[in-house]
């Protein structure tokens, strides 16, 4: 061990590669060393300035594997993470996911909250400045924050644009895709903000895969409840999903169809039945809440689609027509015409309600700040996926196999191999 450490000192300031491949060939002698050599070989490597970032990654990543104290591993993985050096991680990113995945799971038993901050520290840090690369500690952040409910905390990282994927800077894989989208939509739930919850799921689900996964087929449950919430009906999936594989998945989620079909009978009582009948499935996935969330959303539309009908009625008759029978129309009126959702002045003398047009002209300067900020948008999404064509067109890897394909005939998807496999999953990525 203590020529492990003296390698350490000498090669961190000189040549990191040759230190990368010490460290590789001494795993033997770090697994061999006792418990006291391996503590006191990371007090020696810790400096607030992260001089002996590599080597002190390996130390700690061998304690995922040895059985150890956690609040001792917490207290050292989180200094670490503080300290690291960005530069002599990037040498090391499979120790680096290894040893953040280990530090979640202790942090998610004992106390959750405690790895926000830090898995915070360690996306940029593992990642470039733009923040615009999708790592391992992206999912492993958002798991921390669901277990802690400190979903604010987390949100900024979901509104950033995460575009990129880097596996030999991150050692990012498919499945962070997914944990990554799974766990940001089940946010954006808690925050109601479901179109966005939306869009999340649907990459999840149509990320490019071989064979069904829980995580396609848990994302998919809760994509068809907020879909009902936002379109009245389930959002289409993008063409460039698997059919065989979306088929697949609806056939293992029948109670969630038959749930969206019942929606579009407009009838609350055929849903409220329906909710009655799957709810031991909905308790049991975890969505019965959103599930009554469904069903607020189609009291709300049955009342929205009688303005478009008549100008006054009585709260008697629009209770009966919107299939309202629980006491509750005029909380739920208040709360749409507060919402901006309908345009409808409540006279409680009569019982009547009159529906009018919206006052909105859409000139105050609100509304040119937000569509300008919209346009600003676009013109930054644009200027990305740009240069993310022209790095792809140009990369020596794509023209290979442009020659390649010309030479030996085009392929369909069904003989996709690992590159085709990688690029599509980033291309998908690029699109949203």
């Amino acid at each position: 061990m203590e020529e492990v450490v003296n390698n350490v000192f000498v090669l961190s300031e000189v040549d990191l590669d040759d230190l990368k491949e010490r460290l590789e060939n001494s795993q033997e002698i770090i697994l061999r060393s006792t418990p006291d050599q391996l503590e006191q070989a990371i007090t020696q490597l810790y400096l607030p300035t992260g001089d002996y970032t590599l080597g002190l990654l390996y130390l700690l990543s061998v304690k995922c594997i040895l059985e150890f104290d956690p609040t001792v591993f917490i207290q050292q993985v989180t200094g670490f993470i503080s300290s690291a050096n960005s530069v002599q991680l990037r040498k090391a990113p499979a120790k680096f996911r290894l040893l953040c995945e280990k530090y979640t799971d202790i942090c998610c038993q004992e106390n959750p909250i405690i790895a926000i901050k830090p898995l915070s520290e360690a996306i940029w840090k593992i990642g470039n400045p733009t923040g615009n690369l999708l790592t391992p500690q992206h999912w492993m952040l958002l798991k921390s924050a669901i277990l802690a409910k400190c979903y604010h905390a987390v949100v900024p990282h979901l509104k950033h644009s995460v575009y990129n994927i880097e596996n030999t800077l991150t050692n990012v894989e498919s499945k962070d895709v997914r944990l990554f989208y799974y766990y940001g939509g089940i946010i954006f739930l808690s925050q109601k903000e479901f179109r966005n919850a939306v869009e999340f799921f649907r990459n999840v689900i149509s990320s490019p895969a071989l064979v069904t996964s829980v995580i396609m087929i848990e994302a998919y449950k809760k994509y068809v409840l907020a879909s009902l919430i936002i379109n009245s009906t389930t959002t289409q999936v993008p063409r460039y999903a698997s059919n065989g594989l979306i088929r697949h998945v609806r056939s293992l989620c029948s109670p969630y169809e038959e749930f969206a079909t019942s929606y579009r009978t407009n009838s609350l009582e055929d849903l409220s039945k329906c909710l009655e009948n799957h709810s031991e499935e909905f308790v049991k996935d975890g969505n019965f809440g959103l599930a009554k969330q469904v069903l607020e959303s189609l009291a709300r539309e049955n009342i929205a689609r009688l303005t478009k009908t008549y100008l006054t009625l009585s709260i008697e008759d629009i209770a009966t027509q919107a299939g309202l029978l629980d006491g509750h129309l005029i909380e739920r009126v208040l709360s749409m015409i507060q919402k901006g959702q309908v345009f409808a002045k409540i006279n409680e003398l009569d019982g009547m309600i009159s529906f009018h047009e919206s006052t909105e002209k859409y000139n105050s300067t609100t509304t040119l700040q937000y569509l300008d900020k919209q346009i600003h948008e676009t013109i930054g999404l644009y200027e990305q996926l740009t240069t993310i064509d022209n790095e792809i067109a140009f990369s020596n890897e794509y023209i290979h196999k442009i020659l390649r394909s010309d030479r030996g005939g085009s392929r369909s998807w069904s003989g996709m191999d690992e590159d085709d496999y990688n690029s599509s999953l980033a291309m998908s990525m690029s699109g949203m």
